[in-house]
């Protein structure tokens, strides 16, 4: 008797257990459903106030102020979708519009939450918000973010607002969280470099990692200023193949003829990577009557990438001529004279 009492015991906790679960999921359930019934409505209102205004046929005044923040999150959804359909086309009156719906505030708070997610949307947020000290105060101070993805984020918004007077900061805190690493670091560096003003003289004269080297390479690239070649050619020679290789295409990038010689060298270079970005940068800044010779012998290198590179080189610089007739010495130079169309048509 006692064994079956506690196993009635033990049943009836289990379906009193199951019972509250289902009441729990029912309950999440509804108000998922409550939710998206809600989200469509204001998709519904807020679109057609907001293409209004951003076409211009209603003032941006005429907005009202989201009055919850799942309203708030519906129409900078909106927002965002619009912003990526049409291209950026509504770029300026984007920033308007977050104004007038105090969409910095809302930022604001998302940057201050414990979860890193709603940090990176907040960063996301404010990066498209007006001008204000407040948030760029804000964001530089979260570059010192635990989780690099913040760091990221708060780089990326903090050149779109153009509030990076010193990069140097930047950099740093994009090296130290080991953001420096993501392909989205490089395009933040590359958005920087093409309206910077930094003293490049100053600016390479710090002391840099090799995560540093290749972020400020990246910007440097984008410049296009020459005074900043000589403090890059160096860098070709440094002991990092990423370096040197982001060296020689922040040169070629440049197009400064000072850059040759540096490219030529780095052509016997040990990695492939930087041989072959070597000739990239060699055919762009470095005299035809000097190239092409140091092209033709690179036809033999031991990387088929390197020949190839090569070749193309040869032919973009007018050299045609001077191969053709020529026999092929290894079957990788038969397959690139035939790509180039140098071969008989008996040979092929």
């Amino acid at each position: 008797m006692l064994v079956l009492h506690v196993i009635w015991i033990i049943a009836a906790i289990l379906v009193t257990c199951a019972v509250i679960l289902w009441i729990v999921l029912l309950v999440v359930h509804s108000s998922a459903k409550r939710r998206d019934r809600l989200d469509a409505g204001w998709h519904d209102v807020w679109m057609e106030r907001l293409l209004d205004v951003l076409d211009g046929a209603e003032p941006v005044e005429s907005l009202p102020i989201p009055g919850s923040k799942a309203e708030m999150e519906a129409v900078i959804g909106l927002l965002r979708e619009f912003g990526e359909r049409f291209r950026g086309s509504y770029g300026g009156r984007m920033s308007s519009v977050l104004t007038q719906i105090r969409a910095a505030d809302f930022g604001l708070r998302l940057v201050r939450r414990r979860g890193a997610e709603q940090r990176i949307r907040g960063c996301a947020l404010l990066a498209w918000c007006g001008p204000s000290a407040e948030l760029d105060g804000q964001l530089h101070r979260t570059l010192e973010d635990g989780d690099p993805r913040v760091v990221l984020e708060a780089a990326a918004a903090l050149v779109r607002r153009g509030a990076v007077e010193d990069i140097v900061p930047v950099v740093r805190a994009l090296c130290r969280s080991g953001a420096a690493r993501s392909l989205l670091a490089r395009d933040v560096m590359r958005q920087w470099g093409r309206t910077a003003t930094r003293d490049w003289s100053t600016l390479l004269a710090e002391r840099w990692s090799e995560e540093g080297w290749t972020l400020l390479l990246e910007a440097a690239g984008t410049a296009a200023r020459g005074e900043w070649t000589p403090l890059v050619v160096p860098l070709v020679r440094h002991p990092s193949p990423g370096v040197a290789t982001t060296a020689l295409m922040a040169l070629q990038e440049s197009g400064d003829p000072d850059g040759a010689a540096a490219a030529e060298a780095a052509s016997r270079h040990d990695m492939e990577s930087v041989r072959e970005q070597a000739v990239r940068t060699l055919v762009v800044c470095g005299d035809p009557g000097r190239v092409i010779p140091v092209l033709e012998d690179l036809l033999l290198d031991e990387s088929f990438d390197v020949r190839r590179a090569a070749m193309d080189g040869i032919l973009k610089l007018g050299g045609r001529a001077r191969l053709q007739g020529r026999e092929p010495a290894d079957p990788w130079q038969h397959e690139l004279f035939k790509e180039a169309g140098l071969l008989a048509s008996s040979s092929s």
